[in-house]
């Protein structure tokens, strides 16, 4: 996950993306890992895939993490 974060602050957003994609392979009910591949999707302009994933978070369970679902829906309703 720190490898994805380093990559988004200097925008490199594909070898962020290929960091998350394998987190969220790895791990697919971690909704941290869902929630930020969602959003470095939006950021590379992917939208299409960014709100599949942001749907996705949003039917996960939270797990406590009830604000990253309550975001999801929040970059649905603009996307």
């Amino acid at each position: 996950m720190i490898l994805a974060y380093l990559y988004e602050r200097e925008e490199k957003y594909g070898q962020s993306l290929k960091h998350l994609k394998e987190l969220c392979k790895r791990y697919p009910e971690n909704i941290i890992f869902q929630y930020n591949r969602a959003r470095i999707l939006e950021k590379n302009n992917q939208f299409t895939l960014a709100r599949e994933n942001y749907q996705q978070v949003v039917r996960m369970d939270n797990n406590g993490m009830e604000i990253l679902r309550q975001k999801s829906e929040e970059r649905l309703r603009k996307l």
